[in-house]
């Protein structure tokens, strides 16, 4: 049986099961008195235990930028937001702007969900986000644990929320095993950069000025690949069978989703500056297309509607005219090669015959 408050998870207090851990990712550097540090333009890692801050010194440096793994499939998990006040090292609120989840009464440190008291503006409760990661290069040294990187910045945690966010989404929508694992086991950059933001002034004004935030998202090599795969979803989704002409005017094969290469449909085509059986590449083009659907010199023809005694060169249409009368010419082979395997279903099929001669219309 679980042992309430030791062995329960309370989502206000605690993230989840977690490893130990190691050590906190700070934006600042040590606090002097009881002033925030200066800001600092790369990560402070302040460990736990000082071999972990010796592996990490020797390992990373002072660096803007890391890379990380994120330990937990949900976003709420690996990143918890809340407002908190603190007085020295004692938490005395901890609520989400309108109820209390974590407050201190008298000498006791409470869980509950209480309607927040007086006024959200007046209230001393700051935002913080913190983040779980997994720091690999720590655990191939052999400190397994997590790091948490804590933030006060409103830009940053909207910053953070939203990429992560993102990124869950594009996992969800892959369904089934993607879907569970979530954040989990994608590779994440974390950085530094500086950026001009509205900050206050003494006085109540406002002014822009630089500050180094905060901001997390897949590496390249994955986001290469999602893309990669999102476009295997995408032509799989087309009608089989056929080709398709892209945005960019490339022809795809739509059973294999293949572009084809040297065919493609631009404005310059067939216009009348001459017959396009004149221009190698668009002759070759052509050629290939009629390869592609695995048609003889004797399909192309009947495709043409070429007369007896004339050659291609002599047909007048423009090259994709000449495209659209071979995909029709195609499309209309296959019913007929299906039309005779339903009629010869336990017999051997004969040659199909041309289009000719079953008179095809184009």
């Amino acid at each position: 049986m679980p042992i309430k408050n030791l062995t329960t998870i309370d989502p206000a207090v605690d993230t989840a099961f977690a490893f130990t851990s190691l050590g906190k990712l700070r934006k600042g550097g040590a606090k002097q008195g009881n002033q925030f540090g200066p800001e600092l333009d790369y990560w402070r890692f302040v460990a736990l235990r000082p071999e972990v801050q010796q592996a990490y010194s020797s390992l990373y440096g002072q660096t803007a930028v890391v890379e990380c793994y994120l330990p937990y499939a949900q976003v709420d998990d690996c990143f918890s937001t809340w407002r908190e006040q603190w007085a020295a090292s004692s938490l005395v609120v901890r609520c989400d702007g309108e109820h209390k989840h974590v407050w201190k009464a008298g000498d006791k440190i409470v869980s509950g969900n209480e309607k927040c008291g007086g006024n959200c503006a007046e209230c001393k409760a700051k935002p913080v986000g913190r983040l779980a990661i997994i720091l690999p290069e720590l655990w191939k040294a052999g400190h397994i644990g997590y790091v948490t990187m804590e933030t006060h910045s409103i830009n940053d945690i909207r910053n953070i929320w939203r990429a992560l966010q993102e990124t869950y989404r594009w996992q969800v929508q892959r369904g089934g095993e993607v879907a569970a694992l979530g954040l989990r086991g994608i590779r994440f950059t974390l950085r530094r950069a500086k950026v001009s933001i509205s900050t206050p002034r003494k006085d109540g004004s406002r002014a822009m000025a630089n500050h180094s935030l905060v901001f997390i998202e897949p590496t390249r090599d994955w986001a290469q690949l999602r893309l990669e795969a999102a476009n295997k979803t995408a032509m799989l989704a087309l009608p089989p069978g056929g080709v398709v002409v892209d945005a960019e005017s490339r022809v795809i094969d739509t059973s294999t989703g293949q572009i084809l290469e040297g065919v493609k449909f631009t404005e310059e085509e067939g216009d009348d500056e001459g017959p396009w059986q004149q221009d190698p590449e668009l002759r070759q083009a052509f050629q290939t297309m009629a390869e592609s659907f695995g048609l003889g010199q004797e399909d192309v023809i009947a495709a043409l509607q070429v007369p007896e005694g004339k050659r291609i060169s002599d047909v007048k249409c423009t090259y994709e005219q000449a495209i659209e009368m071979l995909m029709k010419h195609k499309e209309n082979l296959t019913k007929i090669e299906k039309a005779v395997a339903e009629t010869h279903e336990e017999k051997a099929v004969e040659p199909v015959k041309t289009a000719e001669e079953e008179e095809v219309p184009f």
